[in-house]
């Protein structure tokens, strides 16, 4: 995905402002016991995340699975995010996929619980550091 700079800075802080919005919900969905909407909350704030970070070297995936591998790849295999947060995104992609997918799946709210907690780490660390790595996207240096 090639994008003119100005417009590659709105979409990720586009995309890091869909993954906040998504954690808020998962967390009022958690509160109102509604753990299966708040499993696919959790993963959607994440998902935005690592699609921002993604974003910061041109990349976009329409397949999440793709979108995992690249993250594992670019980042994570490099040492430039820990394994801890492929982790975490792995296992709330699970959660999504047995929640959307497979027949009388139940929550309980211990797992979604330590779902969320996961979750708010992994959207605060790599969104801070998508921010991070966007400061050297100078948009006054660039005709584009």
């Amino acid at each position: 995905m090639t994008l003119q700079k100005k417009d590659k800075l709105a979409l990720i802080n586009y995309k890091i402002e869909m993954s906040e919005l998504a954690l808020k919900a998962a967390i009022r969905e958690f509160e109102a016991e509604d753990m299966f909407t708040a499993s696919n909350r959790i993963y959607y704030a994440c998902f935005y995340s690592v699609e921002a970070l993604m974003l910061t070297n041109d990349l976009s995936f329409k397949d999440h699975g793709k979108l995992k591998g690249e993250f594992n790849r670019q980042f994570v295999y490099k040492g430039l995010v820990d394994k801890k947060y492929y982790k975490i995104l792995d296992n709330a992609f699970e959660q999504r996929q047995a929640g959307d997918y497979r027949s009388f799946v139940k929550f309980t709210k211990e797992e979604i619980e330590s779902s969320l907690d996961q979750a708010k780490i992994f959207v605060k660390d790599i969104n801070e550091l998508t921010l991070k790595t966007i400061k050297d996207i100078d948009i006054d240096k660039t005709k584009n």
